[in-house]
Order: C-alpha cells, then structure tokens, then sequence
C-alpha cells in the first residue's frame, strides 16, 4: 500500500533462481525513517557477521528515502548498504550513495528499494519495467567486459534512452575491492568496493523504467518550499539578489569556468573544449561539469570535483604544458569512469590530506622517489607517473587485475603491505608502512578507507568535534560534508574568515541555538567536543535517511544569497512534513536518526569493531597541526571519546547499551548481542 513519500514496497530479486518477491516498506517506517536507515534495518535482519562480502550470501541493498520521487530540491539520490570488500583486515558493514536519476526511477517504477541476493549462474542483467523484472543474458547480450559507458548505450539503445541504469565496469567483473557502481557518465556509488560485489553475483547492470509517481501529503505546501530552498541554494541565469551584507550577487553562466583546478580553460578560450554543466534529478545547482574535446581527440566525460584533482600536480610535472596537463587529467577521469575505479582510493596531489596525497598515484610517485618503485618491479613506466603512457597502462591492469596491477586492485593498505613484504622492492621497501600508516591512520581492525584526516589545516580548534565524529565512522565520512559546512566551507562562500571576530559572532549564535553550548569553537575546541560530535552524526544520517544532496545541504546554514548569512536550518523537517505529512520539528527529526545511527554502530560492533577501532595511529596526531601549531593531543581524544559514548549511551568499549537500545526501541537487537558476547 502507497503511503505518503513512498510507494509501500521494497523488491527483492534472487538471483541464483531468477525469482523475485516484495517486502512491505512499513515494516521499517516511521522507524527507520528511509534511505539509509531501512537498509540498515534490512542488513541487521539478513547479514550475519559470518557473511563474506563476496560470497552469494551478501546482500546489495539499494534504498530510496521519502524523498525521492517527488519535486524536492536536491532529491536524487540513491543510498546502497552491504558487506564491503574494501573494508580491511576485517569485511564490515559500509554504505555508500550516488546521485544521478536511477533512484527516483526506481520510485516511478512502484518501489522504495531494492535487496539484491543469490548469485546468478552466467552472467547477467536486470530490466525492471514497473512491476515486470526480466533476468536477461548480458554475454548473449554483449554486455559482459564492456566498460560502464558502452555498457549503459548499449541498454539504451534495447530498452529505450529514458531507462536509468547502475552498472559495473571491468574492474567490477574482476572482483577489485575498489571497483564502483556507476550511473550515467559520473554519479557512482564509490566507496566499500560494491562494484566487485555486484560482479561476484554475475550481475552486470540494472536498468529501471518507471511510470508511475510519488504522493506526497501537502503538494502544494511542498511546491512553496521547493522555491524557497531554490533561493537559498542558487540563483537563475540573469538573476539577481542583495545578499550577504547587502552585497549583490548575479549568476552569470561562464562557459569558460570550470572550477576546481581542471587545467582546461585555455583550451576552451581556444574553442577547442566545450564545457558545459550538468546535474542530478531536481539539483537547483548544476555541479557537474562536462568535458568534450571537439576533435574527438578525448572521450567526452563529467567531471566533479575529486576527479578533476586525481591527475593534477604529477602531470604537470611531466609535461610541463597546462594544455596537455589539461587533456592528460580529463582522460585519467574518464578512465576511472569506464572502468569503474573508485578515484579516491586512486588519486593524486590533494589539499585535503597531508602534503602531497590523496591516493595510490601520490603515493607511488613518493615511492618511485624513494627508489622502492621501479619499471622493472612494477611492469609500468613509473618513471614518467603524470603521462598518458603511465596512466592508461596503470587503469587497465588494475581494472583487469594484470600483474602488479592485481596487487594495486585489492586497496592501498593491502599493496603497501605487499610492497613492504617483497624484496623485489628494494631495502628501502619498509617505508611503504610508513605511508600505510599515515594515509589510513585509523589504529584498529577497520581500516580499510582512506580519509580527509588532516583536519587542522581545515577546521582549527574545532579539530576535536571532527575527530570524534570521524574517528567512528565505518567509512569516510566526507562525502556528506557535515562538519564541514557547519564549520568552514560556506564561510569561504561569504567571505567570512576562519577564526574573524565575525566568524565566533555568527558562530556562537548557530551553536547556542543548536546545541546550547558555544565551548566546542573555543580554543582548543576539547570541550563539549562531544556535543557537537553527536550533532554531526545526526546530520550524516538525516541526509542519508531522507536521502538529501550534501552539496546543496551545505547552505542550510550559512548562505551567500541572504542578508544575513543564514540559510534555513530547519529544512529537512519542513520538507519530510510536506512529503510525509509527520509533524516534526528539526531537533526532533535529528533525534530519529540516532536509531538508525546506533544499529549501524551494533552491527559493527556485531561483526567485532569495539573502542579500541575507533583511536587513531600516533602518525595521525602531528598531521593535524593547523597554520597556528594547534594540533589534536593523544590523551584528549581518548577522554574525549569516551565522554562521547557515554553521551550517546555506548559503554566504555564503544557498544551500545542495552537500556540505549531498548530506548530506540531495538530490544532485539540488545538481545541478540547479549546472546553473542557482544554485551
């Protein structure tokens, strides 16, 4: 039965006997709340610690939120959870999301989610129109070793060019822990390796067309608020507002603006790249980027902001040349697309992480240095890092797990392992743990991801609310931009400096309202850090649960576009009221979310993470020093996670409580633990 925001129904599709079924959406709402949370839910009920990743007996739940489906700013988003092969040593729960429009298709073709299981006996895909699903050949089909673009204009071409997709590349057929599953020509579902679990079921795509639609509870009360966030988040062409500070602001589409170092803008000065934006189903903010060379010299792609930096500085270095810098790192971005290769895990020269790293091409140009990585040890020219030679030879074999390329495709601690434990790398080979460490800093046994871990050179003092927020999370938490937009990011946007007296006098009125304390932003930020930690958590969730772009989230708080700086705060509660017609208020929403937030953490917990998971590395305390010498101090952030789990009511070794649990009404779950050990 359709209820308010959804369609009443969740498909599951077996594929080791081709047979399909429905589970009832309200069996987890309002509970769960959706996205996110019901497929946390569903992953408590089906996958048992025992479970590996890749065997048959994993699950791939995609789940949609109330959202979705209708005229919400910012809506199209899919959320997918399951047992990740990235996650290392130990296999654990992760989530991943990805924008695009295949999440409200999915709503338009009748279903709020879908729990893929079984393991098909050849190779295949799935077409889903509506309520038919067809388990079709993708080897008679042509399908199977196609990259992720072929792949999806060959299921255009069959099944009609409004069917929405989620594919896998080579790297997904050959089971890399760090392969994605992509959606057009940039949205993918990038961290956790489920592209390697998709291709361990023999699964190749899912293609949805839908026809149906979403009722909401107040259509025309969502219609006003869908104007209201559009004003809040970006300006029409030609529009113009007094914004900020009474500054003016005009949007004025620059074809020649490409953002985010993408060394391009010569070449299109020149007419010889067309750039253009692009976006997801209802984003207000068209932040994708196309790329098209008109010589055909290039495949066409989408750039976003990570896969515009992941060929940055090294080829550079190596042409010397910012036009064929330019066409070097938009063919590195679309090879990560066909292929199917997460890009972080990958990449190259980023702010975000201490000098000179943001993945596997940094980090080889280090060793390549250090005279660990050679030609002859590698198979690769690793002496020209930053050429089109080096990385069309570097994508291929990892994405079809060719000689030391094999390595590389199991994940960045695995191969820095290796190369530690081999001597055809060298006396020096060592080091690799030294870089192991420091790049994947988390001390414990779920450590597979890397993370945006230098926080001081971004948030100063308020470094001890980040780490905590960061230091639990199953994966990194960034994607979701939450502690970033409450501290930093939009401040850049309105011109407010980091740490200005205006910046305490806007920030102390935000975090007394929200909060009731002002303590976390004052140097050095360790007390209350708590506080703010569990805020942040409940924003990771609501964003995931009722399944809402972080990009356009950012400006809930701090907004460019009025006179005051502030945004609107409260707009996940007014939008899941119109949707869903529950009346809640903003601080009441946050707090349902902690539901899902505490199953996510006794799953973990269930599959053997506890507190000492949660402490980083000593490498990690001297990259958080900030441009004043502020840096996290080792002691202070073990007190201060254990005053956090006390907050949250989780024991002293980072497991919820039974009276915690039965207070979010998850008796069974305290039970189940208790039966195990676990409590």
């Amino acid at each position: 039965m359709a209820i308010n925001g959804f369609t009443g129904k969740i498909l599951r599709i077996n594929l080791t006997n081709s047979t399909v079924s429905t589970v009832e959406t309200s069996d987890y709402i309002p509970q769960y709340i959706g996205g996110r949370g019901i497929a946390t839910r569903i992953y408590w009920e089906e996958i048992g610690p025992e479970v590996e990743a890749l065997s048959p007996e994993n699950k791939l739940i995609f789940m949609t939120g109330p959202l979705q489906g209708t005229v919400c700013p910012a809506s199209g988003r899919l959320v997918l959870v399951s047992k990740a092969p990235q996650t290392y040593p130990i296999q654990s729960i992760a989530d991943s999301n990805c924008g695009g429009f295949v999440g409200n298709e999915l709503k338009f073709a009748g279903w709020d989610g879908l729990i893929v299981e079984g393991k098909a006996p050849k190779p295949t895909y799935i077409y889903i129109k509506d309520d038919q699903v067809l388990f079709l050949d993708a080897r008679t089909s042509r399908l199977w070793g196609l990259n992720t673009y072929a792949t999806q204009e060959k299921i255009w071409k069959k099944h009609g060019s409004k069917t929405k997709m989620l594919v896998i590349g080579q790297a997904g057929e050959h089971l890399s822990p760090i392969s994605t599953i992509s959606t057009e020509s940039g949205s993918t579902f990038g961290q956790g390796g489920f592209g390697a679990v998709m291709g361990s079921k023999n699964l190749k795509a899912i293609a949805v067309r839908g026809t149906g639609f979403v009722q909401v509870a107040e259509p025309k009360e969502l219609l006003t608020l869908k104007e209201h966030f559009r004003k809040l988040k970006a300006l029409r062409f030609g529009e113009t507002v007094k914004g900020f500070q009474g500054k003016e602001i005009s949007y004025v589409f620059q074809r020649a603006s490409i953002g985010d170092g993408l060394a391009l803008g010569e070449l299109v000065e020149e007419g010889k790249v067309e750039m253009g934006y692009a976006a997801c189903d209802q984003c207000p903010m068209m932040r994708r980027r196309t790329v098209k060379f008109l010589d055909n010299s290039m495949p066409p792609g989408s750039l976003q902001c990570l896969e515009a930096l992941v060929y940055r500085a090294s080829e550079q270095e190596y042409y010397g040349n910012e036009k064929q810098t330019g066409k070097v790192q938009e063919l590195c971005a679309v090879l990560f697309q066909q292929y199917g290769l997460n890009a972080w895990e990958l990449g190259d020269e980023s702010f975000y992480i201490y000098p000179g790293f943001s993945g596997f091409l940094a980090t080889f140009k280090r060793l390549y240095k250090e005279g660990v990585l050679t030609p002859e040890n590698t198979g690769w020219p690793v002496d020209k890092i930053g050429s089109q030679e080096f990385i069309e030879v570097f994508t291929h074999d990892i994405a079809y797990g060719k000689g030391f390329g094999a390595i590389c495709a199991q994940g960045g601690p695995r191969v820095l392992e290796y190369i530690a434990s081999h001597e055809e790398f060298g006396p020096k080979r060592g080091i690799a743990l030294t870089h192991k460490r420091r790049l994947y800093p988390k001390a414990g046994n779920f450590s597979g991801y890397g993370t945006h871990h230098n926080l001081g050179h971004l948030f100063n003092m308020t470094q001890y609310s980040s780490a905590l927020y960061w230091g639990i999370a199953n994966r990194d938490p960034m994607t979701k931009h939450t502690d970033l937009c409450v501290y930093k990011e939009r401040f850049d946007g309105l011109g407010v400096e980091l740490e200005s007296d205006l910046w305490y006098e806007m920030m102390r009125k935000m975090m007394q309202k929200w909060i009731g304390t002002t303590k976390p932003i004052e140097p050095p930020g360790y007390e209350d850090a708590e506080i703010v930690a569990r805020w942040l958590w409940q924003m990771n969730f609501e964003e995931d649960c009722l399944m809402m772009c972080d990009g356009t989230a950012r400006q809930r708080f701090w907004c460019p576009y009025t006179e005051d700086g502030i945004g609107d705060p409260e707009e996940g509660a007014k939008l899941y009221k119109a949707v869903t017609g529950h009346n809640v208020t903003q601080q009441e929403l946050w707090k349902k979310c902690e539901v899902p937030w505490t199953l996510e953490r006794a799953i973990a917990c269930r599959e053997g993470r506890r507190a000492s998971d949660d402490i980083y590395n000593d490498e990690f305390y001297p990259d958080t020093r900030d441009n004043k010498g502020r840096q996290i101090e080792k002691e202070m952030m073990k007190s201060g996670m254990q005053k956090f789990y006390a907050l949250i009511g989780w024991n002293s070794d980072g497991v919820p409580t039974r009276a915690r649990l039965e207070e979010l009404g998850m008796k069974d779950v305290a039970d189940d633990l208790e039966n195990r050990g676990v409590l």
